[in-house]
């Protein structure tokens, strides 16, 4: 795919010269009207919709698939950027675009403007074709349903609703609400792909804790939780533990957020920033991978749990007898391998950084230990613990952490970060087919202990070529043998 930023500009001339009617529709129109960007947008079309699809992807040298072959729907898919942008191309459904647009999902979404009508230095809203208030709901700031069916049609605009409005900063109305109430059982009936894309999306907001707190009023969280968990033996009382998870969330977004991570981090704040928003798979980033595995504590030990008995993994509830294999719940939400690998490595080594933190004075073997032990991920472990921390001293209206705190956490994300940049730079001096080769040690449970204690005196200076790091391991072995 070739990376090609077509502007809007470009697109209307484009398709006005479609022999049909083109309307400009949904979302890309709702932000238009907000002038806000939106990396998506779709368009209604009378005629040949997929036909156009691959004429505009030809113009564009876009790529082009089918996105829904009943509902012959096709999508432009580009880069701009770093960015993955999709332009979907849909026939109208009914006789007319108002029968169209009645069969969407809010008011909001559900207004037309003919490509011809567009011109973006002139009031758009004489133009808008609105059958369902849509406009009036746009200045009210409010989410409202086109119509008493519309989750019943498709459940997964209960949790789209919720993604709107934190996106937006909009309420959803009363009446829609209840209709949520309603209907909230229905998502186990969404395919699990698509209730994971919603989530992220949210967990990409800045202010997901308090968006996940308007869903759990309305039951909707907990019914997303029960289809991740559906086939597991789990069936605890879930609402007994999401107070405390949902204020650990809010403390996580308070810490990271760009005031308090100037304040207690200064100096790092820029490389957390930018570690966190890098990504394990495409559209999931490391930031979202954390507050999943937040999200997920839901299921483990309660803190005072914990510190009776801190070696136990994430996942175990003495309260339910009962132990939920997160990774199994991964897996069934359709996350990728990867994925899974870091929220899961996140979720079982929060409490190694509780238990660190509080440390007045971290040894530095004990800090090397840790990020060895969380490899990638311990910048996200180090915010988790401390996160727990903040949580379990009550702290939900403002971060406010003590000095021994802030000076042990600085020190190891410190470490942290300087071990990151360092394994980013510079190559191992040995591997395990040196040891094999050289010290004709056999593959095994020894190799990993060798290799890591090499790189650790590595990084520290200890030693600094192969023929170094070959007399090393050596001392090693013959202290492994004793």
């Amino acid at each position: 795919m070739n990376e090609y930023k077509p502007s809007f500009e470009t697109l209307v001339e484009y398709l006005s010269s479609y022999p049909g009617t083109v309307y400009l529709v949904g979302g890309g129109l709702r932000d238009l009207l907000l002038h806000r960007q939106n990396p998506d947008i779709d368009f209604v079309v009378t005629g040949d919709s997929l036909l156009l699809s691959r004429k505009l992807a030809d113009r564009l040298d876009a790529g082009f698939f089918v996105l829904d072959e009943e509902r012959l729907v096709g999508r432009v898919v580009y880069k701009h950027d770093v960015d993955i942008r999709t332009i979907d191309i849909s026939p109208m459904r009914g006789l007319s675009v108002e029968d169209d647009l009645k069969k969407r999902d809010f008011t909001i979404n559900a207004m037309a403007i003919d490509i011809n009508d567009i011109k973006l230095s002139e009031d758009l809203i004489p133009n808008i074709i609105d059958p369902t208030g849509g406009l009036d709901h746009l200045k009210r700031k409010s989410i409202q349903a086109v119509a008493g069916g519309i989750f019943e049609d498709d459940p997964i605009r209960m949790i789209r609703a919720f993604r709107i409005a934190g996106d937006l900063g909009f309420s959803i109305s009363t009446e829609t609400l209840e209709l949520i109430k309603k209907d909230n059982h229905l998502i186990d009936k969404v395919a699990h792909e698509r209730v994971q894309t919603e989530l992220v999306h949210i967990l990409d907001n800045h202010n997901s804790a308090l968006i996940l707190s308007k869903m759990k009023e309305t039951g909707v969280l907990e019914s997303i939780l029960t289809v991740m968990v559906k086939s597991q033996s789990w069936h605890g009382n879930i609402n007994e533990y999401w107070s405390y998870t949902l204020d650990l969330l809010k403390n996580l977004e308070l810490l990271i957020g760009e005031k308090n991570i100037k304040r207690y981090f200064s100096g790092l704040s820029s490389e957390i920033a930018g570690h966190l928003s890098t990504s394990v798979q495409y559209g999931i980033k490391r930031i979202s991978c954390l507050k999943l595995a937040v999200i997920l504590s839901v299921f483990g030990p309660s803190v005072d749990e914990i510190e009776e008995r801190a070696d136990k993994p994430n996942g175990v509830d003495d309260n339910h007898g009962e132990t939920v294999d997160l990774k199994r719940v991964l897996k069934r939400m359709r996350f990728s391998k990867r994925t899974v690998q870091v929220v899961n490595q996140i979720a079982n080594l929060q409490w190694s950084a509780y238990s660190l933190i509080q440390s007045a004075k971290p040894d530095q073997d004990d800090v090397y230990g840790f990020i060895m032990q969380c490899r990638e991920e311990s910048i996200e472990v180090v915010l988790f613990g401390l996160s727990h921390l903040l949580t379990s001293n009550n702290q939900t209206k403002g971060v406010a952490m003590s000095v021994d705190i802030v000076d042990s956490s600085v020190s190891i994300l410190k470490r942290c970060l300087e071990v990151k940049s360092y394994n980013e730079n510079n190559p191992s001096l040995i591997t395990g087919y040196d040891l094999k080769k050289d010290l004709g040690l056999k593959p095994g449970p020894v190799y990993r202990g060798i290799l890591e204690n090499i790189r650790y005196a590595q990084i520290s200076g200890i030693i600094k070529n192969r023929k170094q790091a070959l007399s090393y391991a050596k001392e090693m072995l013959s202290d492994f043998k004793t």
